[in-house]
């Protein structure tokens, strides 16, 4: 049996290829069961029927999640129509139906109005919560309540192809975005009823399937071959400012001080480096780097960087 990682000796990304019918929370428990660390966490939840990418953070990368997790996403989806479930995908009971079905002149009409800043309404089956708890597990005790609507934006939404009973859709939206309610939504506006099923995310962000490795062998590699297939914490901070440090300011950021730079943005988020690894995330007002979130990754054995010169 491999000894235990030591904490912080392993720090980096893992882009997971989800297979359906798997909770994201058990993908996470697994990588915690092969490295034996602590802070394992993702960057937005894929549902169960959902497949595709879903970013793992291990170690101190768990501090940059947010910047995971608030990036651009993108699905290819199909929705079926003449049919509405109660979890608005394959996976629930139906609970409208309709004979009627759209033309292909219908789908792309209606595409301008799932463009842009919207209000959506979120599946009823979703983590969110009504007065502490969950809705799902408000919607599986047949409970009656109402979902507020949320602010998202699809950037991007196009018609890849069509029949009488489904259509499949590539979409770029916002976080937290949910594909089934398009897909829900879609069918009210077409009196058609519809619910999504083939929910796949291709891209997060900078990363794409191209970088994933599929589920099923994470799990028959042991913990030193997951330490080589990691991506480098810095991966997902490829859109912020990079303030590299010498080794006296270096020193400063690690203590949580702010180091001058020149002059930037301000109120601009930007992380610091040391030799090529991150140090710090923080933001730039008045000529200054100040830094909120500190790494504590050993550089003299970052496994994401073996030859890295030391400090």
């Amino acid at each position: 049996m491999e000894n235990p990682v030591k904490q912080n000796r392993v720090n980096g990304w893992l882009v997971i290829d989800k297979p359906i019918g798997l909770t994201s929370y058990a993908v996470v428990a697994a990588i915690k069961k092969i490295l034996k660390v602590k802070k394992v966490g993702h960057a937005g939840t894929l549902d169960p029927q959902a497949t595709g990418i879903l970013s793992v953070a291990v170690g101190e990368a768990t501090k940059t999640i947010c910047y995971q997790a608030d990036a651009k996403k993108t699905y290819s989806f199909k929705v079926m129509w003449g049919a509405q479930t109660d979890t608005d995908d394959a996976d629930g009971q139906i609970i409208n139906q309709s004979t009627s079905r759209p033309k292909q002149s219908d789908l792309l009409d209606i595409l301008s109005s799932f463009s842009g800043p919207l209000k959506q309404i979120p599946p009823k089956f979703s983590a969110k919560k009504i007065k502490g708890k969950r809705a799902y597990k408000l919607a599986r005790q047949s409970e009656t309540f109402n979902l507020s609507p949320v602010s998202v934006e699809i950037f991007n939404i196009e018609l890849i192809n069509s029949s009488p009973d489904f259509a499949s859709f590539i979409v770029t939206c916002s976080k937290g975005t949910y594909v089934r309610a398009i897909a829900r939504d879609m069918g009210l506006a077409l009196s058609c009823y519809g619910h999504a099923t083939r929910i796949r995310r291709i891209k997060v962000g900078s990363l794409d399937l191209s970088s994933s490795i599929k589920f099923d062998q994470i799990i028959s590699l042991s913990s030193s071959e997951l330490m080589n297939i990691m991506l480098p914490t810095e991966i997902v901070l490829a859109n912020l400012v990079e303030i590299k440090c010498t080794k006296n300011e270096f020193q400063k950021v690690s203590n949580g001080q702010a180091i001058k730079i020149e002059s930037l943005i301000n109120n601009q988020k930007a992380w610091a480096s040391f030799q090529g690894s991150p140090i710090a995330l923080g933001v730039i007002n008045d000529n200054l780097f100040i830094p909120n979130r500190i790494l504590k990754i050993d550089l003299q054995i970052n496994s994401n960087n073996a030859n890295r010169e030391k400090i």
